[in-house]
């Protein structure tokens, strides 16, 4: 349940910033370290932000 809300934050977040590496920059600050508290490393926090980053590109407008 965590990890869905992750991604479906990361979804959200893409949505309204646009631009590539932007939205990583400054949500990894935050999430990296917070998923790191609980236990989960920082390569499956990568992994669960790219899954929230693929399906906007196709949805959002140029």
């Amino acid at each position: 349940m965590l990890f869905g809300g992750v991604v479906l934050l990361v979804a959200l977040f893409n949505f309204f910033i646009t631009s590539g590496s932007a939205p990583y920059t400054l949500m990894a600050p935050v999430l990296v370290p917070m998923l790191m508290l609980i236990g989960v490393s920082p390569e499956v926090t990568q992994m669960l932000y790219r899954m929230g980053e693929i399906p906007l590109p196709t949805s959002s407008p140029p």
